[in-house]
C-alpha cells in the first residue's frame, strides 16, 4: 500500500476529525526543482468526498497548490469547481487558507468563511507523513 507524502485536514472543527471528514492525504507522483528548494509538484488527494488531482509549488516555506476533483467526487459532495490552497510552514507544519470558488456542494465545512460571489475560504493545515509503526 502506497504511503502519503502528507496529510492534512481542511477541516478546523475538532468535533469532526475523529469521523475522517475533512482529513485528507496527498500523494505527489511528479517533483520538477525550479529553483533551489522549490518544486513543481504534481498528484493525487483522498478525502472523504473521493480522490482529486493536484499541482503547484512546495518550498520549505511554503505550499501552494491547486485541487479538481474527479466527476465521481463531485457526485459524492466534492466541490466541482478548482480549489486553491496557500499556506506558510510554521514548525513541522504547513498552515493556510484554502478557497473554493463554487459553493453548489452537497455538505459544506461547518467552519467556513462565505465570501461573495459564490465563493469560500476556510483555513487548513498540511503535515509531511511519518508512519509511526516502522522501526
Amino acid at each position: 500500500m502506497e504511503e502519503p507524502d502528507f496529510i492534512g485536514s481542511w477541516s478546523m472543527n475538532p468535533s469532526l476529525r475523529p469521523i475522517g471528514y475533512g482529513n485528507f492525504k496527498m500523494y505527489i507522483k511528479e517533483r520538477k526543482s525550479i529553483k533551489e528548494g522549490v518544486e513543481l509538484i504534481k498528484g493525487t488527494i483522498e478525502d472523504c468526498f473521493g480522490n482529486a488531482v493536484f499541482d503547484g509549488e512546495l518550498s520549505p516555506e511554503h505550499i501552494k497548490f491547486t485541487k479538481k476533483y474527479f466527476s465521481e467526487s463531485v457526485l459524492n459532495g466534492a466541490a466541482p469547481g478548482k480549489i486553491k490552497y496557500e499556506g506558510k510552514k510554521i514548525g513541522d507544519k504547513y498552515f493556510g487558507e484554502y478557497t473554493v470558488i463554487n459553493v453548489t456542494t452537497k455538505g459544506a465545512p461547518l467552519d467556513l468563511d462565505f465570501q461573495p460571489e459564490g465563493m469560500w475560504k476556510s483555513n487548513f493545515v498540511l503535515e509531511q507523513y511519518f508512519d509511526y509503526t516502522m522501526n
